[in-house]
């Protein structure tokens, strides 16, 4: 509970950033004390309820004030959304991918669908997370392979030359 609340303290002495770290710390304590009965949980729901409770606690941490978190998460659980604003969906549009998709004759999948790359990040993430091992399971059954050696190299090529551009430090905000 003290090291939550202090890392709540360290990214700022205001409330929301406290309040987070309070409910990160009561969150570990009783997950803690109460291990037999999350461990029993089916892993759908442990992952659904760890999911929703992060989610939820990250609205604290990234709003200006205990009211405007209110009114979001309020917003939140009325379905209260707003329409998706463009910048957000331009961050997840992938300029390899766009260009390619855009010179497929007959398949305007961007001017048509502008959330396509939005809505397909969620479902590969979805499948992912749901739908494979985490990295300590696929760790013990790793077997290396030429064809796994070279899609993690292009994956990795791909991902310097995708994340190249200059990007602020996270904690230069605080």
């Amino acid at each position: 509970m003290i090291v939550f609340l202090v890392s709540g303290l360290w990214h700022g002495a205001d409330y929301t950033f406290i309040l987070w770290g309070i409910c990160h710390g009561a969150f570990s304590v009783i997950t803690r004390q109460w291990k037999r009965f999350f461990h029993e949980l089916h892993p759908a729901l442990g992952w659904t309820v760890t999911f929703s409770f992060l989610n939820i606690t990250w609205v604290l941490f990234r709003a200006d004030s205990l009211r405007e978190a209110a009114q979001f998460l309020n917003r939140i659980l009325l379905f209260n959304f707003q329409p998706i604003q463009g910048e957000i969906t331009r961050c997840f549009r992938l300029t390899e991918i766009a260009f390619v998709l855009n010179h497929i004759p007959g398949f305007p999948v961007l001017t048509v669908y502008p959330h396509f790359f939005l809505i397909g990040f969620f479902i590969m993430a979805f499948l992912l997370i749901l739908g494979t091992g985490n990295a300590y399971e696929k760790l013990q059954s790793f077997q290396p392979t030429f064809t796994k050696s070279f899609f993690i190299s292009v994956l990795l090529v791909w991902c310097i030359f995708s994340f190249s551009g200059i990007s602020v430090f996270l904690y230069f905000n605080f």
